[in-house]
C-alpha cells in the first residue's frame, strides 16, 4: 500500500533571498536609510536621558537646600521628561512606530518585487513550494538543479556577485 506522501510528491525549489537582496543597490540604500534613522533617534534618546541624569544628579546634590515646593517642582520636571522620552521612544521604536513605518515604506516594495519574481518562476515551472535557504538553517543539502536564485536575479535584472 502506498502512503499519501509517496503518491503525491511535491516539486520543490530553493532560493537564497539573502544573495538576491545583497545584489539590489536600492535594498542596500533602504537598509542604510532605516539604520541611519534608527541611529539618529537613538542618539536623541540617549541625549535626553543624559539631560535627565544631569537634572537628577543636580537635584540630589541640592535638594537639602531646596524648599518643599522647589523639590516637588524639579521632581515633577524629571518625571515629566522621563515620560516624554519614553513616549518618544515608543513612537519611534514601538510596533507601530516611525521606524517600522519607514521600514515598510522603503523595504517592503523591494521585498514584494523579489517575492513576486520568485512566485512567477515557481508558477511557470510548476513548483509546489519554494524554500528560502537564507532563512532556514535546517536545510542540510539541496541540489543546485532546483536552486532558482540565479533565475530570480536574472528576472530582476541583477548580476550574481558570487
Amino acid at each position: 500500500m502506498l502512503s499519501a506522501s509517496s503518491t503525491f510528491a511535491q516539486k520543490t525549489a530553493y532560493v537564497n533571498t539573502e544573495t538576491i537582496f545583497k545584489g539590489i543597490a536600492e535594498y542596500k540604500n533602504a537598509i542604510a536609510s532605516v539604520e541611519k534613522f534608527a541611529e539618529q533617534a537613538q542618539q536623541k534618546i540617549d541625549s535626553e536621558y543624559e539631560q535627565i541624569e544631569y537634572l537628577y544628579n543636580n537635584y540630589q546634590r541640592n535638594k537639602a537646600s531646596m524648599s518643599s515646593s522647589e523639590r516637588t517642582q524639579i521632581e515633577n520636571q524629571i518625571i515629566s521628561k522621563e515620560r516624554e522620552i519614553k513616549q518618544y521612544q515608543e513612537s519611534v521604536f514601538g510596533n507601530n512606530g516611525e521606524l517600522m513605518k519607514k521600514r515598510i515604506e522603503l523595504i517592503k516594495p523591494i521585498q514584494d518585487k523579489v517575492f513576486n519574481a520568485i512566485k512567477q518562476i515557481a508558477e511557470s515551472k510548476q513548483y509546489d513550494a519554494v524554500v528560502d535557504v537564507a532563512s532556514n538553517p535546517n536545510i542540510v543539502y539541496y541540489s543546485k538543479r532546483v536552486d532558482i536564485t540565479n533565475e530570480v536575479m536574472s528576472k530582476l535584472g541583477l548580476m550574481r556577485t558570487n
